[in-house]
């Protein structure tokens, strides 16, 4: 009998086991599903963006070059929370390729990364990441407050910025260049009309506040 009852407590344990599963995998689900939307949003926002800087490098290309030092700036954008595999540690391996021929600093966004960076010299500063979507505004706005925080260290200095983060669609790790801007191939962008700006052109692409 004693046996019985230390199955059937086994048995009860394994069902709430299963229930926490069922419910978490529910939750991942819909998480999935509210990303989804939320990425074709960033997309799209992505696009203009991109198209109003090629308008605008299109008829100032001079504004690409700089003479300055050039500080190279890697962000690197981890986890939040565990339950992710290898996430991290992916990240951390393309980390020592991108710096393996030159000298740069750091930026880790993500608590996983930050434990997993905290004694390394590198790192210019850590920033807290989303866990959920709605959180993904407030940590930009951090993100931004750092980085305008560094410039202001060597506001002297040119700055290259790239970003190291898995690809949503392979899946894979991928290293993007943010800044300086990708020059112009020579032909005009969706417009053909000269962008009016509120100030010179230089100035409204290196004026740092």
């Amino acid at each position: 009998m004693s046996k019985r009852r230390e199955v059937q407590k086994r048995l009860a344990t394994l069902d709430e086991i299963d229930g926490i599963m069922v419910a978490m995998k529910n939750l991942a689900l819909l998480e999935a599903r509210r990303i989804e939307a939320f990425l074709a949003t960033q997309r799209r926002a992505v696009a203009n963006i991109e198209a109003a800087a090629e308008d605008f490098l299109t008829f100032y290309p001079e504004t690409v070059a700089r003479n300055e030092g050039v500080q190279q700036l890697f962000l690197v954008i981890g986890s939040e929370r565990g339950f992710c595999g290898d996430f991290n540690e992916t990240l951390l391996k393309h980390i020592d390729i991108a710096l393996e021929n030159g000298d740069a600093r750091l930026v880790a966004v993500g608590r996983r990364l930050e434990a997993k960076l905290q004694e390394d010299p590198r790192v210019a500063a850590f920033v807290a990441g989303p866990s959920v979507v709605e959180e993904v505004s407030s940590t930009l706005v951090r993100l931004a407050g750092v980085l305008s925080g560094l410039q202001q260290q060597s506001p002297e200095e040119a700055w290259h910025i790239s970003a190291l983060y898995h690809d949503d669609e392979s899946g894979e790790p991928r290293l993007r260049q943010l800044l300086p801007l990708k020059p112009p191939n020579g032909q005009f962008g969706s417009h053909h009309a000269r962008p009016l700006s509120p100030t010179s052109p230089p100035e409204l692409i290196f004026t740092r506040k």
